[in-house]
């Protein structure tokens, strides 16, 4: 036996001996630096965050606020998880609650969570070794190491998704007699982890698993092979989506639920106990439905299910409206390093479509297009679907060659698949040093060294697939995302001090503030982020309105240029004076522009001392 062959037993050992173990350790290597020191990000997480720490300061924990006006956009689950976090740890921060890592706790263990149920889902169908690497590929993605340490809802939702997924999947494969059957507990399980995902997201869980069931219904049914029909509800949608005549979507929508109706294939969801279910996803989430419906009279349902959910289906909110194919383009960074073999593994489960694990796997990751039509486009939304993706290619990489595959996918994908990879690498090799140059103190020889390791690791990663060693190039790869994500949290974004306006607006507020000073007001760049490190009374307005609040009580004003002129002319009618005493400079990444902030000490007319007749 060689040194190699003897090296590679001893890591099969340690993954069959303690894999959840082996899992945690890498996952947490990759995902923690950056998690204590990265300042909170504009806009969602910091929204998330002060309205968490809004339910502490208030002890309301019902209602949702941002500063003085209702936050009703998501459920409330996220905002509970991260302020019991926060008083969880409160012994280690002396009370504080403007430590924003505090409420990045539950995205952690919500990332953590995830990580363990594709482990479980995997193993419903994959030994030990391709459950592992069916969790591991999912856990180094670039777009779950990022979610980890972001205090938003998507990596809390991500492991309630695979909750339910992997009953479901159970529940289809237990058609065959030879599977295991659904216990009452197992189908409860799998419940009350859709329901915490209503609680966290509110119907974003009932899409992915409706979705899925919907696709699982109509493929299994005698009607499958008449196509006809299936082409004109498809048909229909194509033609509402591009014309953006989105009630003309009841029509389709209307036609594929008769479908599924007379013609699906139902009987296997009956192993889930669906009475029981949905008795107890009412019994767990209805209390704080009903609660909110009683406090906001309604405009929660009519903010999050109408101006949030709906806009988003109906047009591009919050300027991130972009055509379909941009979470296609986006796996080229969000799925590395998977990426590596993603293209051959999905052509071979296609070719294994009629399989009942490949067609539950198509089914999930097939939700992707869904999402592409939707107008709205962040990169989390895709996440749902990374599980399937991670668990296609982790059966992929374990299975034997093909020989019966056709010519042209053994000799093409491969190449597809590792060119895809390489720009991945390239293009965050590239942020390695480009972005200290453009918002930082500029380039320096280790974030030279880092792009060009991480550039040898992702070559030699490239290399061994292309000549079919799909272990040892997986290996490879997920030391090049070890090293990608150690770089970028460590080397990089501590020295983008351009971008960190708030914290650095934060600080000169700490250095000028005086004892009795009121809450400050902010005029021009009013980011989230500024808030929550400011604290909840910061007022925020236009240069006019400030000026108006900051006459009247005096204190710390900070104003950015472009509402300086409205701020100063109005201090002048009402005969205030402001003084500048400090100033700073940056890039409000959230809009895309450069910054230039001052600081005022405003004093009210009323105690402006008047100096003696001589």
């Amino acid at each position: 036996m060689t040194d190699a062959t003897a090296k590679s037993s001893r890591i099969m050992g340690l993954i069959r001996r303690r894999p959840k173990t082996l899992l945690s350790l890498i996952c947490l290597i990759a995902w923690l630096p950056g998690f204590f020191t990265i300042p909170p990000l504009d806009r969602d997480e910091s929204r998330f965050a002060q309205a968490s720490k809004q339910m502490l300061e208030t002890h309301d924990f019902i209602d949702i606020h941002f500063g003085h006006e209702p936050r009703y956009k998501k459920p409330v689950g996220i905002y509970w998880l991260q302020a019991a976090a926060t008083e969880a740890v409160s012994p280690l921060t002396g009370g504080a609650r403007a430590e924003i890592w505090t409420y990045r706790i539950p995205s952690l263990l919500g990332a953590l969570a995830a990580v363990m149920l594709a482990f479980w889902c995997a193993g419903a169908f994959l030994g030990v070794e391709g459950a592992f690497l069916s969790a591991l590929l999912l856990g180094l993605t670039v777009l779950l190491s990022s979610e980890a340490k972001i205090a938003k809802t998507d990596a809390v939702l991500l492991a309630t998704v695979l909750g339910g997924q992997g009953v479901l999947l159970r529940a289809y494969l237990a058609r065959d007699p030879s599977q295991p059957p659904i216990t009452f507990r197992l189908a409860m399980l799998g419940w009350l982890s859709f329901t915490l995902g209503i609680l966290i997201k509110g119907p974003v869980i009932a899409g992915v698993c409706g979705s899925i069931v919907a696709v699982l219904v109509l493929a299994d049914s005698p009607w499958r092979r008449k196509y006809s029909a299936l082409a004109l509800v498809a048909l229909a949608t194509l033609v509402s989506v591009l014309l953006k005549a989105w009630l003309l979507l009841a029509i389709p929508g209307l036609a594929l639920i008769a479908i599924l109706i007379v013609k699906g294939e139902w009987r296997w969801l009956a192993k889930l106990r669906p009475v029981w279910g949905i008795a107890l996803t009412i019994l767990v989430a209805a209390p704080w439905y009903v609660a909110i419906f009683l406090i906001s009279h309604g405009t929660f349902y009519e903010q999050s299910l109408g101006h949030d959910f709906g806009a988003k289906l109906a047009g591009g909110q919050e300027s991130h409206g972009l055509p379909p194919g941009y979470y296609l383009l986006m796996t080229t960074v969000t799925f590395w390093p998977a990426t590596l073999f993603l293209a051959p593994a999905l052509a071979a489960a296609i070719a294994h479509h009629r399989e009942s694990v490949g067609r539950f796997l198509l089914a999930w990751a097939g939700g992707w297009w869904l999402i592409e039509f939707v107008p709205t486009k962040l990169p989390n939304y895709i996440l749902p679907a990374y599980p399937a993706l991670a668990m296609i290619v982790a059966a992929f990489i374990l299975a034997p060659h093909e020989l019966d595959a056709p010519t042209w996918r053994r000799r093409a994908m491969p190449i597809v698949s590792s060119l895809h990879f390489l720009l991945g690498a390239g293009l965050l090799a590239t942020a390695t040093v480009v972005l200290p140059r453009l918002y930082g103190p500029g380039i320096t020889w280790d974030l030279v060294a880092a792009a060009a390791v991480i550039g040898i690791l992702a070559l030699a990663a490239a290399i061994l697939a292309l000549r079919r060693s799909k272990r040892r190039a997986i290996t490879v790869s997920v030391v090049a995302a070890i090293v990608t994500m150690g770089a970028l949290t460590l080397l990089v974004i501590p020295r983008l001090d351009q971008l960190m306006v708030s914290p650095r607006e934060a600080a000169m507020v700490a250095a000028h503030i005086r004892p009795g000073d009121p809450a400050p007001v902010l005029a021009g760049y009013t980011e989230p982020s500024a808030v929550f490190l400011i604290g909840t009374e910061t007022h925020l307005a236009n240069g006019f309105d400030a000026a108006e609040i900051a006459a009247q009580q005096g204190g710390l004003a900070l104003i950015e240029d472009g509402q300086r002129p409205a701020f100063l002319a109005r201090l002048a009618e009402d005969e205030s004076d402001a003084t500048a005493v400090d100033a700073l400079s940056g890039f409000n990444y959230s809009r895309g522009r450069p910054v230039h902030i001052t600081l005022y000490r405003v004093t009210p007319p009323h105690e402006m001392t008047i100096p003696p007749e001589e």
